[in-house]
């Protein structure tokens, strides 16, 4: 796979982002540190992006630590109408 150091399309998608992340690990162009950038749990650690059009550049977290900002974009996104709103619960 031929992943890109510099912007791509700035529709890509987070799927994409991870796969190019996992090829620089795969190759060493990226290195997976052992420690939570955050918190600095030693255990299995995920790369976070903060912007999909920017695929290696990745703040590397711990699940505990990862969850709440992905959740957080997530919400934000939403209020940018860039996701669709979540259905509620019992309602069709």
């Amino acid at each position: 796979m031929n992943y890109v150091t510099k912007r791509s399309s700035p529709c890509i998608g987070r799927s994409h982002a991870y796969c190019i992340v996992r090829a620089a690990l795969a190759c060493g162009k990226l290195i997976r540190p052992k420690l939570c950038s955050q918190c600095g749990f030693e255990g299995k650690i995920e790369a976070h992006h903060q912007d999909y059009s920017r695929p290696l550049d990745v703040s590397w977290l711990c699940k505990k630590c990862h969850a709440p900002l992905s959740k957080l974009a997530q919400v934000h996104k939403r209020r940018q109408g860039r996701y669709p709103p979540v259905p509620k619960r019992g309602h069709k």
